[in-house]
């Protein structure tokens, strides 16, 4: 096979020219591919002696990259049947291992001797390759990302002008390609957000400053959302703003999420505040209650001292009312549930209702003979009550009526919302604006209201729900917009008043002879249990504090009966006193007693609900009653 031809009048220039070129140059039978011709930088790009290249028929074919030789030998026997010049890029493998990108450039000629050869041009463009590769790469990440991200892409001119059709942003708003255009984006911009964004993006493009803004926008069709919008400028080589790019974003289930939670954790606080206020408060009661209990029994009815003392009492009963109701709004209760003769708790509420509804609301209550006694916590009965009434009075904004009723209902069939049974229903009604069926269907949800921003928790009614579901019972609402509402609240019943036996007089058949071991830090409150229980002929051993208690039961070494106890005191708390106690004596019977509220109890270790409690503020008499309960039952271990 020849050599490449070289001009003889220009001997030497030839090499190097083809030398000072930076792409190797070849020559090579197109039939066998076998080189003929190959220049000096086919070893400084390949590595490969030159040599190498000329003595072995396939060299091309053995270094080409596995993945492309059969393509690209198909492609250089059809470019060269049909005589034509031509270029590709394929890969060829280095001496070294790597992976070459070779752009070659082929022309088909012929030579004196009438013989087809292809001379070419191997130029190493493996940086370009690269570069491709990772912009190919860059992009599918820029794409990967837009499309997974919640957030949608924008762009402006340099004037701040939108020019980009936003596929997101018109499903949002509503609005079509042409309105987006220029300021037309701004047309859905709430009123009272429109002018802040549009001063705020025009400073932004003015200065040529990052800008990022929260509004709330009103969509052609749907309800109001809250969209958060970040952008930057473009810049040239020169620094000049070319565009704007950013990204917008609804946030508006984020927003209200958070906007729940905060409200949550500022009722937590409240409840929190309410907590430790109240503790003290409740011990405060106590003693003013009870002493004006002492008061009321030991004078006769016409004793002017006795009328005063009346009238002590009824105000400590009316602040024990009020710090439940503070209280109320969010702990978690432990329940202590007694037999409650439904009728008579309503009328002494409705004192209570009739001033959170106002005057423009008449209150009418409509109260069953028939309604019986209910198993269930009497503070639980005040707040249900108080959050029926109140949701009754805010839908009748312009005044109306709301109707407390009482029945009995017996159902004796399978057809009933109601399962098979005794049951009194409490119904509170009003002359409302009602709900719609959407509002109806969540209207126990927690958090849920229709009330506006700072109007409302929307735990009324699920508040309602948790207690009666609680209490054994069930509830069910009625309501249409513009026909009231109607709750019905099923408890089952016990009895009625006529039922049972009559019920001895508060003095009457709480005495006994025991031993109690009364644990109390606060002097006042022990100091008056103390007396409340001597009264009825109990033997009381008195410590203020749980170690205190220890040392007396060692040193005194008697039978004890009952301990009654703080829950929350200084050094060990009244479980932990029960727990050492309990231990050698497992017949030992506990009564616990405490002014904080029951979420505080629980984390302060007093055992689930159902332990023998009782909430101070208390009364002298009703603590005698429970102490002699709790001594009546066989003994329960803490």
């Amino acid at each position: 096979m020849a050599a490449l031809p070289r001009p003889r009048s220009t001997d030497g220039l030839y090499e190097k020219l083809v030398n000072s070129l930076g792409g190797i140059v070849w020559e090579a039978d197109p039939r066998t591919f076998q080189f003929s011709f190959v220049s000096p930088q086919a070893e400084a790009i390949l590595g490969y002696p030159v040599a190498e290249w000329l003595s072995d028929g396939q060299f091309w074919r053995r270094h080409t990259h596995p993945d492309d030789v059969d393509w690209c030998t198909a492609f250089c026997v059809d470019a060269t049947a049909h005589g034509r010049d031509h270029q590709f890029e394929y890969r060829m493998i280095a001496a070294d291992g790597r992976v070459v990108w070779l752009r070659d450039v082929v022309t088909l000629t012929i030579d004196e001797h009438a013989e087809p050869r292809l001379r070419g041009i191997m130029l190493d463009v493996t940086e370009r390759k690269h570069a491709e590769e990772e912009l190919r790469r860059s992009e599918a990440r820029y794409r990967s990302l837009v499309t997974a991200t919640s957030q949608s892409i924008w762009t402006a001119d340099a004037q701040g002008k939108a020019y980009q059709d936003a596929p997101w942003w018109r499903a949002l708003s509503g609005q079509a390609i042409e309105e987006i255009a220029d300021d037309g984006w701004l047309d859905v911009v709430h009123p009272e957000d429109r002018e802040r964004v549009r001063r705020s993006w025009n400073q932004s493009v003015t200065n040529g400053i990052p800008y990022t803004e929260e509004y709330r926008i009103r969509p052609r069709h749907g309800a109001e959302r809250i969209v958060t919008v970040s952008g930057v400028p473009v810049r040239d080589d020169s620094g000049q703003i070319v565009e704007w790019i950013g990204t917008y974003s609804d946030v508006t289930e984020h927003r209200e999420t958070s906007a729940k939670l905060a409200q949550a954790q500022k009722m937590e606080s409240l409840g929190r505040l309410a907590g430790g206020v109240a503790h003290d408060f409740n011990n405060l009661l106590t003693v003013i209650s009870g002493y004006g209990d002492f008061l009321v029994t030991d004078r006769e009815p016409d004793d002017p001292v006795r009328q005063d003392a009346e009238e002590i009492r009824k105000a400590a009963a009316r602040a024990a009312l009020l710090t439940q109701q503070l209280l109320a709004f969010s702990r978690k209760q432990m329940r202590a549930p007694e037999l409650i003769e439904l009728n008579p708790r309503v009328g002494e509420a409705s004192n209570m209702l009739e001033r959170l509804i106002g005057e423009n609301i008449e209150l009418v209550l409509e109260l069953s003979p028939a309604a019986g006694t209910v198993m269930v916590d009497l503070s639980q009965i005040d707040q249900l009550l108080m959050n029926l009434v109140v949701n009754a009075r805010d839908a009748m904004p312009d005044g109306g009526v709301v109707v407390i009723r009482t029945d009995r209902v017996v159902i004796a069939d399978h057809d009933s919302p109601l399962p098979r049974g005794d049951w009194t229903t409490l119904v509170v009604s009003d002359t409302g604006i009602g709900m719609s069926a959407e509002v109806r269907a969540r209207a126990f949800e927690p958090f849920f209201t229709t009330k506006q921003t700072g109007c409302g928790t929307g735990l009324g009614l699920s508040t309602v729900y948790g207690i009666v579901r609680q209490s054994g019972g069930h509830v069910t609402l009625e309501s249409e917009s513009g026909r009231g509402t109607v709750v019905t609240v099923s408890l089952p019943r016990v009895g009625s008043a006529a039922e049972k036996q009559a019920a001895p007089s508060p003095e009457a058949g709480n005495t006994g002879s025991e031993t109690i071991l009364l644990v109390e830090d606060e002097d006042g409150v022990r100091r008056l249990a103390r007396e409340a229980l001597e009264r009825q002929g109990y033997r009381l051993l008195t410590a203020a504090s749980a170690d205190d208690a220890l040392e007396l039961v060692r040193t005194e070494g008697e039978h004890i009966d009952l301990v009654l106890t703080d829950v929350v005191m200084p050094g060990k708390s009244g479980a932990e006193l029960v727990e050492l106690l309990t231990k050698e004596r497992p017949e030992l019977r506990v009564l616990y007693m405490s002014g904080y509220t029951d979420d505080a109890i629980l984390r302060h270790g007093v055992l689930e609900a159902g332990v023998n409690f009782i909430q101070k503020p208390f009364a002298p008499s009703d603590l005698a009653r429970k102490v002699r309960d709790v001594l009546d039952r066989s003994p329960v271990t803490s």
